[in-house]
């Protein structure tokens, strides 16, 4: 990674949420962990064991700050909107404050547009018949993430 990151703004790794030796090569390489979050009752359990593979590995490495940025709930659902969700999103964001955690306004719901978008190599805004709300969602996302790091949307330079 060393040799490529001034070639980017911005490089994510996506991690299985689980403790492994890729894991901690991705906690290495970053400054930041997002954190997606489905909004269901699992996600809950998820939090404190994230919580300590971070603390730990601060503890461990304290040449290297690893900071949660956030976490976005995505893959919503009219699900989430029942019940078992709202409990969910409730629960997520009480560990969300008792930690400290940023929590992004925007949830970044399910589409089969991201799938597509993956397998057709184009980006979302450009997949064949991916909605305007889709790419807007996204957008809006983005921006918050954006924020929260401290990198300048490509927009943003041309003001």
């Amino acid at each position: 990674m060393a040799q490529i990151s001034d070639e980017y703004d911005l490089i994510i790794i996506d991690c299985a949420p689980t403790e492994s030796i890729l894991t901690e090569a991705a906690y290495f390489s970053s400054r930041y962990v997002l954190v997606p979050v489905k909004p269901e009752f699992m996600a809950t359990i998820g939090l404190p064991l994230l919580a300590r593979s971070v603390d730990e590995f601060n503890l461990e490495n304290d040449d290297h700050s690893l900071d949660i940025c956030g976490i976005v709930f995505n893959h919503s659902s009219a699900y989430s909107e029942g019940p078992e969700g709202q409990q969910s999103i409730e629960e997520v964001e009480e560990e969300a404050r008792r930690r400290g955690w940023h929590i992004f306004e925007t949830h970044v719901r399910y589409s089969a547009s991201y799938p597509k978008s993956a397998r057709e190599g184009a980006p979302l805004s450009s997949t064949s018949y991916v909605r305007w709300s889709v790419t807007t969602e996204l957008e809006r996302f983005c921006g918050e993430f954006f924020d929260c790091i401290g990198l300048k949307a490509a927009d943003d330079d041309e003001d």
